[in-house]
């Protein structure tokens, strides 16, 4: 990716940002205010037609189809 590029986050990433201990809304809501507890889209593929996603209502993985509409929350790459 090109420096300074946004892109879709590792699983590690936006796992970082998740917060298990948050059931109903695994996230720091104070830090990422409006952030819905639905999945949000990483860049790991895992099959043909599906790549790993992180759920904000319980900070988990699951697979999904990429004919699944999920959120993104891009990050950006150092310039």
């Amino acid at each position: 990716s090109q420096a300074g590029g946004w892109r879709l986050p590792t699983p590690d990433e936006l796992a970082s940002i998740a917060d298990p201990a948050r059931f109903k809304m695994a996230i720091d809501t104070a830090a990422f205010p409006d952030t819905p507890p639905a999945p949000f889209w990483t860049s790991k593929r895992e099959g043909e037609d599906t790549a790993k996603a992180v759920n904000f209502y319980n900070g988990r993985f699951a697979s999904r189809y990429h004919t699944n509409a999920h959120h993104l929350r891009l990050v950006r790459d150092p310039l």
